[in-house]
């Protein structure tokens, strides 16, 4: 474990520190954290996060099991909630599937939504984008952290000041390590952004001539039988499917292998994950 009092205090540090705290270490180190001048809105929301806070937003809990913890928690919650710590430059996202968002949206005032929210995602992850029903086209391709940390990088190391710090991606995890100092953190959950996406997308075919042997393939893609799929396009000039992501794009690669036109919606696939169709990175780890 690092020593917390050898850290040169900044906010990117504070927030790696965190990343790399054992919580079963207790909570004197984050109460320290919490009092730096360099302990930003980002830091506070993700020192929340990770001590459970989010149990604490469901139930709103007294803990009285758990003493030190309802101190804690609560604490910070209202310290945040008061406008306590001033906004930085670093990112903080926080990891709920949009499940959770959607159940945490019925159940916090607008106020609440402070921790929720994504901070420095970018200009169109605005709190509106918690919106389980925003389909907003955006690239969401070029910000991919897997696309980025492809390779390892090579950076200067905030310990030592030595250029000699890498940081890596393996699997969902993050390594950042010195060479030179010893210095290492390991953070968990660096998945694409298209790894938690819950849409829904429409397939559609409108095509009349289809050989017997494509339209054995394409029931096959849309889980139908070619006698079902033959009675649509015969009465209806068209099939339709919907499915999720992984579904589409598996879908998409044989139709496009038989020339068959398509349209895709609800949303444009190809405007917001247009690499995603034959991306090798997201086969490095495991997709449900």
């Amino acid at each position: 474990m690092i020593d917390y009092n050898k850290i040169i205090k900044s906010e990117k540090n504070l927030i790696q520190f965190v990343y790399s705290y054992n919580w079963d270490d207790g909570f004197k180190i984050p109460y320290k954290i919490l009092e730096e001048k360099e302990c930003t809105l980002q830091v506070a929301l993700l020192i929340f996060e990770f001590a459970d806070g989010i149990t604490y937003l469901e139930t709103k809990s007294e803990g009285l099991e758990l003493p030190e913890w309802s101190k804690f928690i609560s604490s910070l919650y209202d310290r945040i909630l008061n406008g306590e710590f001033k906004m930085g430059d670093c990112v903080y996202n926080p990891e709920l599937t949009k499940v959770q968002i959607y159940k945490l949206k019925k159940l916090l005032s607008e106020e609440e939504h402070i921790f929720i929210t994504p901070i420095n995602i970018g200009s169109e992850n605005t709190s509106s984008d918690l919106d389980e029903n925003n389909n907003s086209s955006v690239n969401l391709c070029d910000g991919c952290v897997r696309k980025r940390y492809e390779k390892p990088v090579l950076c200067t190391c905030h310990m030592c000041g030595e250029n000699t710090m890498t940081e890596e991606l393996k699997g969902a995890s993050m390594l950042i390590y010195c060479s030179n100092c010893g210095y290492e953190v390991v953070g968990a959950s660096f998945f694409p952004p298209c790894h938690d996406n819950e849409d829904y997308y429409t397939i559609s075919i409108i095509a009349e001539d289809i050989t017997k042997e494509n339209k054995l393939r394409i029931s096959k893609c849309f889980e139908i039988g070619v006698i079902e799929l033959s009675k649509e396009l015969s009465e209806n000039k068209k099939i339709e499917t919907t499915v999720k992501l992984d579904k589409t794009v598996k879908i998409l690669a044989e139709l496009k292998e038989m020339n068959i036109p398509f349209t895709t919606t609800t949303p444009q696939i190809s405007e917001k994950y247009p690499d995603v169709p034959g991306c090798k990175l997201r086969g490095e780890i495991r997709f449900c």
